[in-house]
């Protein structure tokens, strides 16, 4: 299916669908983006992990430069999003060394 072809089975314009291929739409609206993948036979998810580059496992993600970058996006709702845009595994590791980190600094993990 063409670019045109999608658009049109979508009812979006053909220039909308260009400018969110080629990264123009920094901000598409997640409806749209869900009637795509929609439409694409795809998960939202693998749709937005395409888009942005991301790989698909997070064992192909290196964690702490992915950290490194979130953390200097100086907008915080843009942050987020970014946090959000992890694939699933990358953020579950994420949630874990958070607890860890967490619990260590209040002391509920002993060293012996």
């Amino acid at each position: 299916m063409s670019g045109r072809e999608l658009a049109r089975a979508l009812g979006y314009s053909p220039t909308w669908l260009r400018k969110l291929e080629t990264g123009e739409i920094r901000r598409p609206d997640p409806d749209r983006l869900s009637r795509v993948a929609q439409r694409l036979g795809i998960s939202y998810s693998e749709l937005t992990r395409a888009m942005l580059g991301y790989p698909q496992q997070a064992e192909d993600v290196d964690l702490l430069e992915e950290l490194r970058r979130i953390n200097s996006i100086p907008d915080e709702r843009q942050r987020a999003d970014a946090f959000r845009r992890l694939p699933d595994d990358a953020a579950e590791q994420l949630r874990r060394a958070a607890f860890v980190i967490v619990a260590d600094a209040s002391g509920a993990i002993r060293r012996d």
